[in-house]
């Protein structure tokens, strides 16, 4: 079992090494929304976008790119964090599946596919120029640039 889960976590992280930035659609979006998180006010996207924080489906990754940032840069800290998330999610289905049967089932292989499931395609334009924001970063409505 142990040789098992550790092989599977540890090529989860594969898919996610190379690329400089991880090939995932939505991922310019989130990253602008973190510039604007990290620039605050004296940001030059503040004439157009303010950032509040909420309680959304992101705010687990903002709260570890918030310091991380600040010590390895934005672009290195969204990689770190979004290079994790694969590993403890075939760690958690691996995990689980032993839990209720005792054992790992043969379907256990299967954990890895819903976690290398990483686009390889070309984001929208609005999304791969960063230009889309998420819900807590919010379009400055009727505002002028100052």
């Amino acid at each position: 079992f142990l040789v098992f889960f550790v092989a599977m976590v540890l090529l989860a992280f594969v898919p996610l090494l190379y690329p400089p930035i991880p090939p995932l659609v939505d991922l310019p979006g989130h990253m602008g929304r973190y510039r604007v998180m990290l620039q605050g006010s004296g940001s030059p996207l503040a004439q157009w976008y303010d950032f509040h924080w909420a309680l959304i489906g992101n705010l687990g990754v903002d709260l570890l790119v918030y310091p991380l940032a600040k010590v390895i840069g934005l672009e290195a800290a969204v990689k770190l964090v979004v290079i994790c998330i694969p590993p403890l999610t075939v760690a958690g289905f691996l995990w689980v599946a032993r839990e209720v049967h005792g054992r790992l089932p043969p379907t256990a292989a299967f954990a890895f596919t819903p976690s290398a499931s990483v686009p390889n395609r070309e984001a929208p334009s609005d999304t791969k120029a960063g230009r889309s924001m998420s819900a807590s970063t919010r379009r400055r409505s009727s505002k002028s640039p100052r």
